[in-house]
């Protein structure tokens, strides 16, 4: 078949119901709107925003069979697989690191798929297609290098066949066990001084006297969802973050993806005081942006983790994703899981002294996983 490529400057240049013919179904992140509206919102597509969309398409007779979210990078952040120590050693080279290309979800350290593909087409086929995309804007422009951030594992193959190298990193994830069904099975399957940990730390957050529930996002009002952007904000002040997102993407966000959001709220009579923002997706919960207005013990516990892993059990969520790093997400009954990114440089010399410092990383990745599986918080 004849296929054809493309790369757009802006998603808007395909239509929401030929994006999601090819968008997995239990991410959200890579649902037309999240993508769509970091750009109408400008937190991405502007100078500024260091993030400018090159995204590739590819099309069977004018449909939408295959796309990979790819975007022309001017810096480093937003990305959570780090790589400021190559860019200080390719600028001490006197090698130009900037502009490169970046496919990944915009401020969003969430695994999923990159090589996008609608369900009845030839996979290998349309990969191809799309590698063959990623290839020509590679040649196209100045970018120094590709970077392919939080894919499935099981798109490593592809990469590696088009010269990209594996890079492996780690996050705590929350994986429900066979045999739990219900809070308390989870429990139970703990250590005995974890479980009577989570129990006291449950109790405490329970004890402040706020109303803690799970909300869709049809259901927060206006005071909930401006309380949500504000945490947002204020989370990034104090520890010194920066707000890539802006009030118009939770606007954004509220009309056209309510249905992919979960909230957990605490509530002081009418008054939010502290909450996170969730999305799902399938069997997927993936939390994110919490905050509060003043310190409630252990209510950020009972909030980020155990309000929402009592919920997924009664409304079929198996994985958890909170977020990068935190290894107190262990105590919490999260195991460490592997990330997989893929990478590729231009330059020969540098090229290959990355190769040799990933096989070097991804060994010290696996020692550490290993030891974190083994602090585990569960009996076995």
């Amino acid at each position: 078949m004849a296929l054809e490529v493309q790369a757009l400057s802006q998603l808007s240049q395909v239509s929401p119901e030929d994006w999601e013919a090819v968008a997995p179904r239990d991410n959200p992140f890579l649902e037309y709107h999240f993508l769509n509206g970091l750009e109408v919102a400008g937190c991405v597509g502007t100078p500024q925003s260091g993030w400018i969309p090159r995204h590739i398409v590819v099309k069977n007779e004018g449909q939408l069979v295959g796309a990979l979210p790819l975007y022309e990078k001017y810096d480093s952040y937003g990305e959570y697989i780090f790589d400021w120590s190559w860019a200080r050693a390719a600028t001490q080279a006197g090698i130009n690191y900037y502009p490169k290309l970046v496919s990944a979800v915009p401020f969003t350290p969430a695994g999923g798929p990159r090589l996008l593909v609608a369900p009845d087409e030839n996979q290998t086929h349309i990969q191809s297609a799309l590698l063959s995309g990623l290839a020509a804007v590679y040649e196209q422009t100045d970018a120094s290098s590709i970077h392919i951030l939080f894919h499935q594992e099981d798109e490593q193959g592809a990469f590696q066949k088009v010269g990209l190298a594996p890079r492996l990193s780690h996050q705590f994830h929350w994986l429900r066990r066979a045999g739990w069904n219900s809070f308390d099975d989870y429990l139970g399957s703990m250590r005995s001084n974890k479980r009577k940990q989570i129990r006291k730390e449950r109790k405490q957050a329970q004890g402040h006297g706020l109303n803690l529930q799970m909300l869709p996002g049809a259901e927060l009002n206006n005071e909930q969802w401006q309380a949500l952007y504000q945490f947002y904000r204020r989370t990034c002040h104090f520890k010194g973050a920066i707000p890539y997102l802006n009030e118009d993407f939770f606007q954004y966000i509220r009309k056209h993806m309510a249905h992919a959001v979960m909230a957990s709220i605490a509530m002081r009579d009418e008054t939010t005081v502290a909450g996170s923002l969730f999305f799902r997706g399938g069997e997927n919960l993936f939390g994110r942006y919490w905050g509060c207005l003043e310190d409630y013990k252990q209510l950020h516990f009972e909030l980020c983790y155990y309000l929402p892993i009592e919920w997924s059990f009664q409304n079929g969520v198996t994985r958890i994703e909170a977020g990068a790093q935190g290894q107190h997400k262990i105590a919490r009954g999260f195991d460490a899981s592997y990330c997989h990114s893929s990478h590729h440089m231009k330059h020969g010399g540098f090229w290959e002294a990355i190769q040799r410092f990933l096989k070097d990383e991804a060994e010290g990745v696996q020692q550490e996983v290993a030891y974190y599986r083994s602090h585990s918080s569960f009996k076995e």
